[in-house]
């Protein structure tokens, strides 16, 4: 290509076509056809000498073509390697380099901040010239300065104090407060020597500190703070009072204090907390010293989330020295952590609609109480007809709940029996007045009915939180709370008003997750995860135990589950096509049910839906049409669970949202189609760490593969293959997988290999050999392996014991097979089944010169474990209780594998007693007895057997000594006498003892006998108990407490005595003390040891004057009756003292009745006489008039009458007979009246300007002749006026004249005279215009009647 040159004489014209024609040029290059322009770079061939691609620099070194389809490398001229499609070949020595991170050489240059502090492992690293290089990080939460140590604060050390201010919260530090030290500056002179102690010190800005002290040759030494005192500062230089030594001429002692006391000195960190920046100034609540009163400390934060240390973990390889390193800061972030717990709750639903808003979360609900506990009955009636009658679950009404039912039972008579609640309803409180309807209950209604009173009812029950309301449509759908502890159809209401009943439709009981996030327990919370971030579920609590908590992309996760049927498969196609693609989501695990044909591989998904077309992840690989299986698949990216902990880390790529769920029990995670949810949210808040910088100083080189072309040598760190083919393997360390083919190998130090199979035709291992976990010692021999040694034959060791593949251990030959453990040490069996000992007949026993004592084997004709004793030379049971001959033992079963589970006792081979789980028999046995312990040994006492002296015999419950030889006596004799001696026969028998025991029963609840009511117990052949009766054979029952003691009957029933008529009391002769109820008399009666005489209240002797209280038994009148001489002559109620046959009360001796009473009613309270007021005694009535009269003559007649309008009357004709009444005072002592005149008086108000007059009736025309008239006024302006006027009338013309006035200004009012309708003479007064308007005149008029 020809020279372009472009001169600076050309034009810039010129200049730019030159510049143009080289651009053409370099991107258009003729020779060797390349084209820059497209990317197209063409070589020449080159030579060895010359290579066609070459540096400027060295032109010896570069690339040419060698021959066809060869690249090949030179430098100075020497081939280096030539690549081609076969290979390539090396022409020198290679070696191959590894350049790795080390901890010594690196250099934190920007520690970054803002990372999560805590500690992390194998963090890669990014940047740099390397890779995979990883470090151990440790991220310091935060760093500070003391910038003000304050001051006041009480000396010590505190931990744990929170620091306030500042952006964030939760930092905790450790503080030291300096306390007061001194140090001596002058001993000073002239002090009295001696030692002095709680000296106190002078001058400074403190006050209270004390010091101790020596004093020699007049100076003071060796000086120690005794109290610290308060309020001192560094430098404050402290003396004495001279005074103290008592002599008072020393001087110029002093001490200077030389720390800050009361400030802080020291200040680290001990929690870094969050949310903190940089530059925050922090303080603290001075109360942290116990004090509080300290003020002005400052704590200045510096870096926050930095990188302090970093460790090398893994070196990686290809680094460089000054390549610069960091982290990706999502490594660098603690989880977020959330606490998991299981809890029990209820779901429930109601019967029919309940509005939304009826509960909320802070409502607690509860079973409402107010049920019926106990109640009264308050009447009811007896209908014979429907005697011995039961109602069941009958409805009460009344009261303030509802809801209660009871049972109703009739008696023999048609009464009520008894009254029980059924069901005790709602609400209900004590005293609630309830009625039951008469025809619910054989009767009528009203005159049938049962009332009844509720006495006591039940409390609500315990109220329990709403965890959730689900709500849907303006409806409550259902409540999770607490467990309720009820069931369907039960009652619940809201714990605080509004009340209202509700019954459950449905009660499930189940567990569900509750997550704490840092606030509290909270039921399947929706979760908010955001990118970037890690989140911790800790399943540490013991609650989680069953329970394993997963996430999953499919609300309820792997429960989630919907199969399709008949699903046609076709082998090689991702597509299926099912009937309906309802509840099928993308992402779900893909199976086949059992029963059809086809086959698809394991952990297929659903990759598209579209329509009823399904796309798999993987084609089906058998065609066939099964039943399909749809389930929501786990989510597992990013999650990395351990034993206590889930830990997941949210990437862009996680989806949204996530379901957690229980992967053993469904609906953990809320309920269906209201499952909790995690959103992934891309808008992280977190303020991610930045900033970090390590610094490569330096790398650790090495060259682990190295050849030697000239001498073939092959130099590896570790060399691994699959297989290898050698004349000769020479080795210090041999490493393998599969195979090596040598004719000899030499190992020089060990082999390791997983999987070897070496084919040598001689092997020698001079040294130690391991392979795997297999090491075999090369001087002792021993093979040590932390595995097993397995051979699929036999073990044979020096054929004496052998174990074969058939899991036996058999010993050869003559010998024993001994299991021989250490001194003090035993032979263990571990297992959870059994251990089968030898099995064989009696015949089969090891002969005498073989079996030894220990020896035990189990036999098959007794069915009896046996064991050898070498004393006795004899085999014995070991299987239960056997006796040498083996007749009495005793059977934890019949016979071998019955499995009775009963215990047989057997003596001298006959059954005697047998335990079973339910009863203890006795069969061949019938009698219990209780031997007593400790006496001599006896025989049973026998007729007519020879005795001697010393010897001892029981007969039943007493032991007797022999006293002088003899024969016992004959049957019909026996011994009974208890003390001293006695001739038995011709023998004498002295009492010894008792020979039997007490038997007790303790600690049982009871002890039942016959409770099915078919046993007995007889006592002494005489008393009987048979079920509820107590009763002799023969003789008299007696009831016989001890001496002092009582019989009590302890009960709130009754004690019913005999009963029977007069004959039947002579059946069994009576004596002192005898009582009966003769039912003759319907009287209790008593034996006095001569006569019977009633008990039965108050009877005379020929039993016709008495006193009962009821007519007749159980009639319950609540009456006292009395008789004289079989007439009923007084009957006494509760109310009331009936004279049935009497008419006279009399009183003999002092000629006075008293009756005792402050309140004396008659006829139902008519009339009452109240003597209770300690003044005055009242008389009243009912009655219209109550009448005072006295007797005169022949007739008593009233004298004086009061009415009910509070009216006076005096009976004019009085002695007549007959009554005529002149009212003489009336009820508002108006009026006063006497048989030819009376008073009568009238008030009134007139107002000038409103009701201005006022008319008074005068007199009856008819009745009365005139009246004289007085008119008395007052105004509220002080005016008086009175008036007198006389008044006639003749019935058509009344006649008047005013015979006396007097007025304190002009005439007030006027008067006028008039007829009523009636033609009663009236007087009408009207104002005058001498009131100012507005005036109130008061009138009374006054009228003097002559009839």
């Amino acid at each position: 290509m020809p020279a372009i040159n472009v001169a600076k004489t050309d034009t810039f014209e010129r200049q730019r076509l030159k510049i143009n024609q080289i651009g053409d040029q370099i991107f258009s290059i003729a020779q060797g056809g390349s084209d820059l322009s497209t990317g197209n770079l063409k070589l020449g061939d080159g030579t060895r000498v010359a290579p066609s691609l070459g540096f400027v620099n060295d032109v010896k070194l570069g690339m040419y073509r060698p021959s066809l389809g060869v690249l090949g490398f030179v430098a100075g001229e020497k081939n280096i390697l030539d690549l081609s499609l076969e290979g390539g070949k090396w022409y020198n020595n290679y070696k191959l380099v590894k350049r790795i991170l080390t901890s010594g050489q690196i250099t934190i240059s920007a520690a970054g901040q803002n990372y999560d502090a805590g500690s992390y492992n194998d963090i890669p690293f990014t940047g740099g010239s390397g890779q995979f290089g990883t470090g151990d990080i440790t991220v310091t939460g935060a760093e500070g300065t003391l910038t003000n140590g304050g001051s006041g604060y009480e000396p010590g050390q505190y931990n744990g104090v929170s620091l306030t201010g500042g952006t964030g919260s939760g930092l905790e530090v450790s503080i030291t407060v300096d306390d007061t030290e001194i140090e001596l500056t002058n001993g000073g002179s002239g002090y009295a020597d001696g030692f002095y102690s709680a000296i106190p010190l002078t001058g400074g800005t403190g006050t209270g500190a004390e010091i101790g002290f020596s004093v020699g040759n007049g100076a003071i030494t060796a000086v120690t703070l005794s109290d610290p005192g308060s309020g001192y500062v560094n430098g404050d230089v402290l003396s004495v009072d001279p005074a103290f030594d008592g002599v008072g001429s020393g001087t110029n002692f002093s001490v200077t204090v030389t720390t800050f006391p009361g400030v802080v000195t020291d200040c680290t960190i001990f929690s870094s907390g969050s949310g903190y920046t940089t530059g925050d100034v922090l303080g603290v609540n001075p109360s942290f010293d116990g004090v509080g009163s300290g003020s002005n400390f400052a704590f200045t934060l510096g870096n926050i989330g930095f990188i302090s240390a970093v460790t090398i973990n893994n070196g990686g390889i290809g680094y460089n020295a000054s390549d610069v390193l960091s982290v990706n800061a999502i490594d660098l972030t603690q989880p977020i952590s959330i606490v998991n717990y299981v809890n029990p709750v209820s779901v429930i639903t109601f019967t029919g609609t309940i509005a939304a808003g009826t509960f909320t979360t802070s409502d607690t609900v509860q079973t409402p109480g107010g049920a019926a506990a106990t109640l009264s009955v308050t009447a009811e009636t007896t209908l014979a007809g429907e005697a011995n009658n039961t109602y069941t679950a009958v409805a009460g009404t009344g009261g303030t709940g509802s809801g209660v039912t009871f049972d109703v039972a009739r008696g023999f008579d048609g009464a009520v029996a008894t009254v029980t609640i059924n069901s005790g309803g709602a609400f209900y409180t004590a005293a609630d007045a309830i009625t039951i309807a008469g025809n619910l209950v054989g009767g009528s209604s009203p005159a049938d009915n049962i009332t009844l009173t509720i006495d006591t009812v039940s409390a609500g029950g315990l109220a329990v939180a709403i965890y959730k309301v689900v709500e849907s449509g303006g409806n409550l759908s259902y409540l999770i709370t607490e467990p309720a502890g009820v069931s369907n159809g039960d009652v619940l209401v809201r714990t605080a008003a509004p009340t209202t009943a509700l019954t459950t439709n449905t009660v499930n009981d189940k567990n569900k997750y509750f997550l704490d996030t840092g606030s509290g327990q909270a039921l399947t919370p929706d979760l908010t995860f955001y990118v970037g971030s890690k989140y911790s579920f800790n399943t540490s609590d013991s609650s989680n135990s069953g329970h394993p908590f997963k996430l999953s992309i499919h609300p309820n996760g792997i429960h989630n589950t919907v199969t399709k049927t008949s699903v046609t498969l076709t082998a090689g196609s991702n597509e299926i096509t099912v009937a309906s693609n309802a509840g099928i989501l993308l992402g779900m695990l893909v199976s086949l049910e059992s029963g059809g044909t086809g086959g698809i591989g394991f952990g297929v998904t659903v990759q598209a839906i579209n329509g009823n077309v399904i796309t798999l992840s993987a084609n089906v690989e058998t065609s066939g049409t099964s039943d399909v299986k749809f389930a929501g698949a786990p989510y597992t990216d990013g999650v990395v669970t351990s034993s206590n902990n889930i830990e997941v880390t949210i990437s862009a790529s996680t989806p949204t949202p996530l379901y957690y769920y229980c992967e053993v029990h469904p609906n953990m995670g809320s309920e269906d189609g209201n499952e909790a949810t995690i959103t992934v949210d891309a808008n992280n808040p977190k303020t991610f760490g930045s900033g970090f910088q390590l610094n490569v100083d330096g790398i650790a080189e090495s060259e682990p593969i190295k050849t030697n072309v000239l001498t073939g040598d092959f130099t590896a760190t570790s060399f691994t293959g699959t297989s290898a083919t050698l004349t000769s393997l020479n080795v210090n360390t041999l490493t393998a997988t599969q195979t090596i083919s040598t004719n000899v190998l030499t190992v020089d130090t060990q082999i390791n290999s997983t999987n070897l199979d070496i084919s040598a035709t001689s092997i020698t291992v001079d040294s130690n050999l391991t392979v795997g976990v297999i090491d075999v010692n090369k001087v002792t021999g021993d093979v040590t392996t932390s595995g097993a040694i397995k051979t699929t034959n036999e073990l044979n060791v020096n054929d004496l014991t052998k174990i074969t593949n058939a899991g036996k251990l058999t010993s050869l030959g003559t010998s024993d097979l001994v299991l021989s453990p250490a001194v003090g040490r035993v032979a263990k069996v571990e297992g959870l089944t059994s251990l089968v000992i030898p099995k064989g007949t009696t015949l089969d026993r090891p002969g005498a010169a073989i079996v030894e004592d220990g020896a035990i084997r189990y036999n098959t004709d007794t069915n009896q474990y046996e064991g050898y004793n070498s004393g006795t030379t004899s085999w014995s049971s070991l299987g239960g209780v056997r006796d040498i001959d083996g007749n009495t033992y005793i059977l934890a079963e019949l016979t071998a594998g019955a499995n009775d589970n009963t215990l047989w006792f057997y003596n001298d081979s006959v059954n005697t007693v047998r335990f079973t789980p339910t009863s203890f028999e006795f069969h061949a046995v019938k009698e219990l007895s209780s031997v007593k312990l400790g006496i001599p040994a006896y025989t049973v006492w026998t007729a007519n057997t020879p005795v001697t002296t010393g010897q001892y015999l029981k007969y039943r419950n007493n032991l007797y000594e022999v006293t002088s030889d003899g024969t016992t006596a004959t049957v019909g004799s026996e011994p009974t006498h208890t003390t001293g001696a006695q001739n038995n026969g011709t023998a004498q028998l002295t009492w010894s003892q008792l020979a039997v025991g007490p038997i007790t029963f303790n600690d049982a609840e009871e002890v039942q006998i016959g409770p099915f009511k078919n046993t007995p117990l007889v006592i002494g052949q005489e008393l009987k108990l048979d079920d509820n009766t107590i009763s002799t054979q023969v003789q008299d029952l007696v009831i016989q407490p001890n001496a002092g003691k009582q019989v009590i009957v302890d009960s709130v029933t009754h004690f019913r005595i005999p009963a029977g008529n007069n004959n039947q009391k002579s059946i069994a002769s009576p004596g002192a003390g005898s009582i009966r109820f003769n039912t003759e008399i319907q009287q209790f009666e008593g034996y006095s040891g001569t006569n019977w005489s009633s008990l039965g209240g108050v009877r005379d002797v020929d039993g016709n004057t008495y006193i009962i209280p009821e007519t007749a038994p159980a009639a319950n009148e609540n009456i006292l009756y009395f008789y004289n001489n079989n007439l009923n002559t007084i009957q006494l109620t509760e109310t009331a003292l009936d004279f049935t046959n009497i008419d006279t009360v009399t009183t003999s001796g002092g000629n006075a009745l008293a009756i005792e009473t402050e309140v004396f009613t008659l006829n139902s309270n008519d009339t009452t006489v109240d003597n209770s007021d300690a003044t005055r005694t009242f008389i009243h009535t009912s009655k219209q008039y109550l009448d005072l009269g006295l007797s005169s003559g022949l007739n008593v007649d009233p004298v004086l009458r009061l009415d009910n309008q509070g009216d006076v009357y005096l009976n004019t004709t009085f002695g007549t007979g007959s009554f005529n009444g002149v009212k003489i005072l009336d009820g508002d002592l108006k009026e006063f009246e006497l048989a030819d005149y009376k008073i009568k008086s009238s008030t009134f108000a007139l107002d000038k300007g409103g009701l201005e007059s006022s008319a008074v009736v005068l007199y009856p025309s008819g009745t009365s002749k005139g009246c004289k008239v007085t008119v008395v006024s007052k105004s509220s302006s002080g005016k008086r006026s009175m008036s007198e006027y006389a008044v006639i009338d003749n019935g058509t013309d009344i006649f008047h004249n005013e015979y006396a006035s007097l007025n304190s200004s002009e005439d007030q009012y006027t008067a006028t005279f008039d007829f009523t309708a009636s033609t009663e003479p009236r007087i009408t007064l009207t104002l005058t215009n001498d009131h100012a308007t507005a005036d109130v005149i008061n009138f009374t008029v006054l009228v003097q009647e002559i009839k």
